[in-house]
């Protein structure tokens, strides 16, 4: 039997609409006799594993409101958005540190607990696909694949760079995201 896990920000409590999309793939992988594993945020009152229609869900980080209101704060969005401009910057996106390592580590001990065969990380966020990136260079024997529900267009800032940079900026990030 082929095990799977996903990497992604919210599966089910304020599921983005990458979770929404995962959930309805990992419940039909399921149904077709795969086991599945989702990495995720999770708020603090859920549990650390929960069986989800045949689903197991791990909690990597966990969020609370300040989180998703942070997220949308115009200082949070400025920061992330400078990562464009500075040309020294390996990755034109803003990732912190403590969510990469919380995914990592549940992941890894996830990889290990189930000799799971396959990881697919979900862009957005790219926490999910730093992760994945440390994991791979890891667990040589699994299969990673990145399943990128969203463009890597970076926004509105993008829009305002001149395209020649913007090719370059993307392609530096391709080849260090998908090595």
């Amino acid at each position: 039997m082929k095990k799977i896990m996903f990497l992604l920000d919210y599966y089910l409590e304020n599921a983005s609409p990458n979770g929404i999309c995962c959930q309805r793939v990992a419940k039909e992988l399921v149904n077709n006799g795969y086991e599945v594993h989702v990495v995720s945020y999770r708020p603090s009152c859920s549990k650390d594993v929960e069986l989800v229609d045949g689903v197991k869900v791990y909690k990597s980080y966990e969020y609370n409101e300040d989180d998703i209101t942070r997220k949308n704060n115009i200082l949070t969005k400025i920061f992330e958005y400078t990562k464009w401009i500075n040309p020294f910057s390996k990755y034109p996106v803003y990732s912190k540190p403590k969510i990469v390592n919380a995914i990592y580590n549940v992941a890894a001990q996830v990889i290990e607990a189930n000799n799971i065969d396959m990881v697919v990380s979900v862009y957005l966020p790219v926490d999910t696909m730093m992760a994945a990136l440390r994991l791979k260079k890891k667990y040589t024997n699994v299969d990673f694949y990145a399943y990128m529900l969203d463009s890597v267009s970076g926004g509105i800032v993008p829009r305002f760079l001149p395209e020649k940079y913007l090719r370059w900026k993307r392609i530096l990030w391709e080849d260090k995201l998908m090595l």
